[in-house]
């Protein structure tokens, strides 16, 4: 049986997330309050993998299956395991395509997204050939690296904002009185 750790189990659904976060429009109904949806998205989003983690902590020798069929019987587990099956099949053809879509928008214009599709089906049928712990331990490894990069990103984002807006204040200040120069900035 295929072990990972708890560890490349948390790496492999944070990187998912992360990963298929930038392809949805997360929150768009919210307008302004969207963080406030993609917080409370997070938060229930860690209360299960909290919860999974403490199932499978319980059945320790036992994938998501054999779990389904001993707590509930084979006659209730297998209707759940296709649906779960399906489900899960469904969100990885939705990603894929929407991954090809925008590597064809952004990078690639004049490739057909048959051949990104394709190349990146080979690649992952490539890496999990060499095994599932692979693909986990990479994961593990890329974790910290696309954290580093997400907060790399953001820190500069907000560097550059607050430059701006330090700039504007001098620009204001210099051609108004103090008084004057903060209700500009606003």
């Amino acid at each position: 049986m295929t072990r990972i750790s708890k560890t490349q189990l948390f790496a492999l659904i944070m990187l998912f997330e992360i990963g298929s976060t930038t392809l949805f429009a997360l929150g768009i109904d919210a307008k302004q309050d969207a963080w406030i949806a993609i917080l409370i998205a997070m938060l229930v989003g860690f209360i299960l993998l909290w919860i999974y983690m403490k199932i499978q902590s319980y059945y320790p020798d036992k994938n998501f299956v054999d779990i389904l069929i001993e707590t509930l019987g084979k006659p209730i587990a297998a209707p759940l395991i296709i649906l779960y099956a399906f489900y899960f099949l469904l969100i990885s053809f939705q990603n894929s395509r929407e991954f090809g879509d925008l590597i064809v928008m952004i990078f690639l214009p004049t490739t057909p997204l048959v051949v990104i599709l394709a190349v990146s089906m080979l690649t992952t049928v490539y890496i999990l050939c060499l095994g599932y712990e692979v693909f986990a331990r990479t994961s593990e490894i890329m974790l910290p690296v696309v954290l580093f990069f997400i907060i790399g990103c953001v820190t500069y984002e907000v560097d550059k904002r607050v430059r701006s807006k330090c700039i504007k204040r001098s620009r204001c200040a210099s051609k108004r009185s103090a008084s004057q120069a903060d209700y500009c900035i606003r």
